[in-house]
């Protein structure tokens, strides 16, 4: 399980970082993505607070069932992934396309692409 971790959190955003590459508009539903996530991931920890300070239970051992909360898990893993395509973005966002494998450049539609080469 801890490699297929490692591997998806490697292999995950590369695949986010080359589907931008081809489809420039895959940038905005990845943006799109990543806020409802940060809003998923921010209320439910929230309501964990607050139903803790509700109930007057004890913080230091009641705070831990978040992480059974399916929102909180799916929210705080995209959000982790693209956190990596943002930054794996950010360094490869200069590099011109005639680096790419011809794979990339062949799944684009349009010819911007061959024309950059």
């Amino acid at each position: 399980m801890l490699w297929l971790i490692i591997a998806g959190s490697i292999v995950g955003p590369w695949l986010m970082v080359l589907l931008r590459r081809c489809r420039p508009q895959a940038a905005l539903v990845f943006d799109w993505l990543a806020l409802a996530a940060l809003y998923g991931f921010g209320l439910s920890s929230a309501a964990a607070v607050y139903t803790i300070r509700v109930n007057h239970t004890v913080m230091m051992t009641e705070v831990h069932r978040i992480f059974y909360d399916p929102v909180f898990l799916a929210s705080a893993a995209y959000f982790g992934l693209y956190v990596l395509y943002a930054a794996w973005w950010s360094l490869t966002a200069a590099v011109p396309m005639r680096y790419f494998p011809d794979a990339v450049v062949k799944l684009t539609f349009g010819r911007k692409a061959e024309k950059e080469r």
